[in-house]
């Protein structure tokens, strides 16, 4: 008789094989956008992800590469969704709202 315990499973392995999971099955999803760099910009892109449902999982700030517009900033995100229905619905809000989405 062989006990199953699950002491042999590499944990690190594991946890990447359920993240690409997740983002094959529309759970996570990256894209980048551009943001207004003023006081109240992070906040209303983060309220517009929250009213639709989306999870920030991981948010990004990159000024060095962004447009010549020095007001507004490139952000990097990685949100988690219900599905890829959720995903298309968001990507609708966010062009709706004026985010122009890069998928990364």
């Amino acid at each position: 008789m062989l006990p199953l315990c699950g002491g042999n499973i590499d944990t690190p392995i594991l946890g990447r094989v359920l993240e690409r999971g997740l983002a094959s099955d529309g759970r996570l999803y990256r894209f980048t956008t551009t943001i207004s760099d003023r006081p109240g910009g992070l906040a209303r892109f983060a309220g517009l992800l929250a009213e639709e449902g989306a999870s920030i999982l991981e948010i990004t700030h990159d000024r060095a590469f962004s447009s010549d517009d020095t007001t507004t900033v490139s952000v990097h995100c990685i949100v988690e969704t219900r599905d890829a229905g959720h995903i298309t619905t968001l990507q609708s809000r966010l062009a709706q709202d004026g985010f122009a989405v890069i998928e990364s």
